[in-house]
């Protein structure tokens, strides 16, 4: 029977139908302090895990719009290099048809008759372009590890040219440093690369493109 004089019974929650655990916490709270009530507990720890929740969202959020920012800002570098004419996209070690970006992405290079990356159409397709096509059913999800592990494609190229075939990886990092990429994203970039063939450390530091 309700206690009619004390206005807070109606407001008790009835614990005896929570789980064990949460039976044992309201007794033993209960005997802390017999003004305590389940309900009111519950209110409280729900708002703190609500505004724990939010934060954890907006720091989520930042971070996507960071990595947003940094995947576009290296897109458009890329588009520059290319425009530019840092790289000779004619050169069979580069892109030839793709073939390295594709064994990067985990993309079959067996080529079919509806392909759009045939031998006769590669040229008129643009790597910067390319990346975003092929990145849904790629081995990497990360479209900033594919960019960057492109500007290290692009740059292993261009050095190759220059240096009699090879690349340092000094040089490579110098490079991308000054557009903002930082050594943990290259090395990153780098390992992938080695992993998928598309390079070859053929000495300590020394880079080439892969044969395929």
């Amino acid at each position: 029977m309700k206690d009619e004089n004390n206005p807070g019974e109606e407001s008790r929650l009835d614990s005896s139908k929570l789980p064990k655990a949460v039976q044992r916490l309201a007794d033993a709270m209960l005997g802390i302090d017999p003004a305590w009530q389940l309900k009111d507990w519950l209110q409280n720890k729900a708002e703190e895990d609500l505004k724990l929740l939010s934060a954890d969202l907006q720091r989520e959020t930042l971070q996507a719009e960071q990595r947003l920012h940094r995947i576009e800002s290296l897109s458009r570098r890329l588009d520059v290099d290319v425009k530019g004419g840092d790289v000779d996209l004619g050169q069979k070690n580069l892109f030839d048809c793709f073939d390295i970006i594709q064994r990067g992405l985990n993309i079959s290079s067996d080529s079919t008759p509806d392909s759009p990356y045939s031998s006769n159409e590669c040229e008129e397709f643009h790597p910067a372009g390319m990346l975003t096509n092929l990145l849904p059913s790629g081995e990497t999800d990360d479209p900033f590890l594919a960019i960057t592990a492109q500007h290290v494609l692009l740059q292993i190229g261009r050095l190759m040219e220059e240096n009699v075939g090879v690349a340092p990886a000094e040089e490579i990092f110098n490079h991308l440093n000054e557009r903002q990429i930082e050594d943990e994203e290259i090395n990153e970039a780098i390992n992938f690369l080695l992993l998928q063939g598309s390079i070859i450390e053929i000495d300590e530091d020394i880079f080439i493109l892969g044969d395929e």
